[in-house]
């Protein structure tokens, strides 16, 4: 008998234990006390994205004049419970990147996503490439958790990509694009200004030209 009530009570203590880390799972992260900060700070910088993930890291964004020395942007989050205290192991797939009009396009559901889920401090990170496409010129940047953005100010972090129009491949369409913004050389868009120094030239055929084929996984 006393070896089954010690078998119970050590059952009970389980799934106590159990209910409490599922409690904290789900707590829903304070969207004030949670921070984000980027390495480049208030310094405007431009990255080159291809839907395959095959762009340029957070570590290797451009300044506006345009080839190096490359700018650090990656983003930190600190993500805070309503008390302040950090939510470790929060899901990488519920935290990600948007842009304040919309022009940058995720691949999928996880294009824009942090690189991992928060570790034991409440923290995460972008650092390897995104998978996204479009243009999100004069755009901020913002932070999302759980479907909503951060309260902070969003981040003057712009993107575009080989994929002009955004619909998840480097093809055809895009090269007649590029054409069309490279031979308009009195209207330079930053949609074909992969290189970011204000001019749609040569260097921005080179780096188009490397994402040709590229595509959403």
């Amino acid at each position: 008998m006393y070896n089954k009530l010690l078998f119970v009570a050590l059952i009970g203590v389980h799934l106590l234990g159990a209910a409490t880390i599922a409690g904290a799972g789900v707590l829903v992260p304070d969207l004030e006390l949670s921070t984000a900060e980027t390495a480049s700070g208030d310094t405007p910088v431009s990255l080159f994205c291809l839907p395959d993930g095959s762009g340029a890291s957070f570590t290797s964004a451009f300044s506006y004049q345009g080839g190096p020395p490359l700018q650090d942007a990656t983003i930190t989050l600190h993500l805070r419970d309503p008390f302040g205290n950090p939510i470790m192991m929060y899901p990488r797939e519920d935290i990600w990147l948007e842009s304040s009009g919309g022009g940058l396009v995720s691949c999928g559901f996880l294009g824009t996503m942090a690189d991992d889920h928060t570790d034991y401090d409440g923290v995460t990170h972008w650092i390897v490439p995104l998978r996204a496409s479009g243009s999100s010129g004069g755009e901020l940047t913002h932070v999302y958790v759980a479907g909503a953005p951060l309260a902070q100010d969003g981040f003057v972090i712009q993107f575009n990509s080989a994929d002009i129009n955004g619909d998840g491949t480097v093809g055809l369409t895009d090269v007649a694009l590029m054409a069309g913004f490279y031979y308009d050389s009195g209207n330079p868009d930053y949609a074909a200004d992969f290189w970011w120094d204000g001019y749609v030239n040569i260097s921005d055929v080179v780096m188009f030209a490397q994402g040709l084929g590229a595509t959403c996984p």
